[in-house]
């Protein structure tokens, strides 16, 4: 199904993506899929892959649940943070989200520099990928070696115009290239540093925006043994320190692993073995502790043509958790324990009536060792009502299951005064999940239109058992509908336009069918992007609306809805040099002063920046 989500799909047509877990053409990918790419990354001057994808259809980032700091998070279709699957390369990152209160710290580690693009699916992905691909999946694709070596150097620095604090520096480089006709090596560094921002209407040491300090490197190195055989190793490695009043949190994670990739009589192999490791360090004045995740990954993928019209996927996965909670002090209790899953998929694509059908099935079974497993169906099946016209529709099965601590007898936290108890009869977190799709692409102008609904079932919660005292349980259930829209065309040669906008509802089966929580009802973006030919100038104007939403739970008040509106450049100075300049949040809106029910929802202020990047 054709697909067009945002400004750079205008030349989508020769663009690959990875996330269905074969090399795909991004037009044929049944759903709803969008990408961005390394050049609107830049452009934008994001600095972390949060802020990369936050103009795609369907994704809000906002505050998560007990956010400090201005955290953000990621919501897909209005299903929370830790129902999206973070991936890099294809391989899972440990999910912070679940075990640890308020985090954001997955891809804290990944450097701007190195990315290629972002892979973003709309709706379950458990049928391939399993637990915690509810929502979506994220999948950010790394830059490979190429048949000749390359190098790049970037600098970036940017300063809030209205503010006490907000500076921001980034430096990076990487180096990529063939070591022989069969070995190539990739190598990326960055380091950088945000200012915390104090708080405008209390000053110092109150603060609206938390400060960080990160360093990441990552590594590739691959080896050809034939044609048709690959080997890999990789690793990557970050550490972020997070500052925010007194309290601060170190992060460091690390991702390593063996791949290989062949093709054996007709049947294309990728295998991978990899271990995801993230401590997370919080150090105050009272108790600090560190929350240690470790996973280790063993799959294989197999992908082969039964003919010229019927492909067939499937593979095998074993998957280890471990969670530990230690805490400096003796006299706090330490909790530590492991789940593993053992998983098998099969999905069937079939083209039919000259290409014009395309029907796939596909079932995947995840076996927890706390409770009995779980199958994952999808169905979906698209028509090409001619050469610019398609349909589509699908079905999708969803799930997450429980976190180690939320499913965990031998859990006990206390907190805030309450103790907080593990549940070992706990169910996994369920949705089923359909959507209609109409798209139109004459090779110029690109539009889709679409409908979901989801329907979330068994979601996991605290309930009292005394009145200091709660248990995880499956208390929750919740409904997300809506209408999506997208569109993108060349309004001149030199000017392209791309717009997607999203109307929600939600319904909140605890809450009477109210409006679920920090869900906004209407949220979207305007992009233009114009090439001023004689001075080889890029520049791109975008307007970002979120509409109005309710910030808690049975809040009868709903908080405004806002718009930030950004103004970016990007010259070429020679063959070698790129410089980019810009302003975001032009008109420096600041959601505390619209009102304070947002709450920690805060987004930066009026930030001016500035950045080079030499190519070689």
């Amino acid at each position: 199904m054709t697909v067009s989500a945002s400004a750079e799909e205008q030349n989508l047509a020769p663009l690959q993506v990875s996330v269905t877990k074969t090399q795909v053409a991004v037009e044929d990918v049944q759903g709803s899929i969008s990408v961005v790419t390394a050049d609107e990354i830049r452009a934008s001057g994001a600095k972390d892959v949060f802020e990369a994808i936050r103009r795609t259809a369907g994704i809000t980032v906002g505050s998560n649940s007990n956010s400090v700091g201005g955290r953000k998070s990621i919501q897909i279709r209005g299903m929370q943070s830790d129902h999206v699957l973070m991936l890099v390369d294809g391989k899972r990152l440990t999910g912070t989200d679940s075990q640890i209160s308020h985090s954001n710290f997955q891809l804290s580690s990944v450097p701007m520099d190195t990315i290629e693009r972002i892979e973003i699916i709309r709706g379950p992905m458990s049928s391939l990928y399993g637990s915690a691909g509810m929502a979506g999946v994220v999948n950010v694709v790394t830059r490979k070696a190429g048949k000749e070596f390359s190098a790049t150097v970037d600098a970036f620095y940017g300063d809030e115009t209205d503010a006490n604090g907000g500076q921001e520096r980034r430096y990076s480089a990487s180096l990529a290239g063939p070591i022989s006709d069969q070995l190539k090596f990739r190598i990326g560094a960055e380091t950088g540093e945000v200012k915390a921002t104090a708080d405008k209407d209390q000053g110092w040491p109150t603060l609206e925006m938390e400060g960080s300090r990160a360093h990441n490197f990552t590594t590739n190195l691959s080896y050809g043994i034939t044609e048709n055989h690959q080997v890999s190793i990789d690793y990557n490695q970050g550490y972020d320190k997070r500052f925010r009043d007194d309290p601060y949190y170190e992060i460091k994670n690390n991702l390593g692993g063996v791949g290989y990739k062949g093709t054996i009589s007709d049947i294309e192999l990728d295998a991978k073995v990899y271990r995801t490791h993230s401590a997370n360090k919080f150090v105050d004045s009272g108790n600090p502790y560190t929350h240690n995740l470790t996973d280790w990954i063993y799959s294989v993928d197999a992908v082969t043509d039964l003919n010229e019209n019927n492909r067939l996927i499937g593979g095998l996965e074993h998957r280890s958790e471990e969670y530990r909670k230690e805490y400096d002090r003796p006299s706090s209790s330490d909790f530590s324990d492991r789940v593993h899953y053992n998983s098998l998929f099969l999905q069937n694509e079939t083209s039919m009536v000259e290409d014009t059908l395309t029907v796939t099935l596909g079932l995947r079974y995840d076996h927890h060792e706390n409770f009995s497993g779980e199958l994952s169906p999808k169905a979906y099946i698209s028509y090409d009502l001619n050469d610019d016209h398609t349909v589509g529709f699908g079905y999708g099965h969803g799930f997450k299951a429980p976190s180690i601590t939320e499913g965990s007898d031998a859990y006990n936290s206390v907190s805030h005064g309450s103790t907080y108890l593990g549940n070992s009869d706990l169910k996994p977190e369920t949705s089923d999940n359909f959507e209609l799709n109409w798209a139109y692409n004459n090779g110029t102008a690109q539009l889709r239109t679409g409908a979901f609904y989801n329907n979330i079932k068994n979601l996991i919660n605290t309930k009292d058992i005394t009145g200091t005292t709660k248990q995880y349980s499956n208390v929750s259930t919740a409904k997300t509908m809506g209408l999506e829209f997208e569109a993108s065309y060349p309004l001149l040669e030199s000017l392209d336009a791309s717009f997607n906008m999203t109307a929600m509802k939600t319904e909140d089966g605890d809450n009477d069918g109210k409006e679920l929580s920090q869900r906004p009802k209407l949220f979207g973006n305007l992009g233009l992007t114009h090439t001023y030919a004689p001075w080889d100038l890029r520049s791109t104007f975008n307007v970002e609306y979120v509409g109005r939403q309710y910030m808690a739970e049975g809040e009868e008040e709903s908080v405004p809805g806002y718009s930030l509106v950004d103004l970016t450049f990007v010259k070429p100075l020679n063959e070698t040099f790129e410089a980019r300049f810009g302003m975001t949040n032009i008109f420096d809106t600041r959601l505390a002063s619209k009102d304070a029910d947002f709450g920690a929802q805060e987004e930066r202020g009026r930030f001016v920046f500035v950045g080079l990047r030499a190519s070689f």
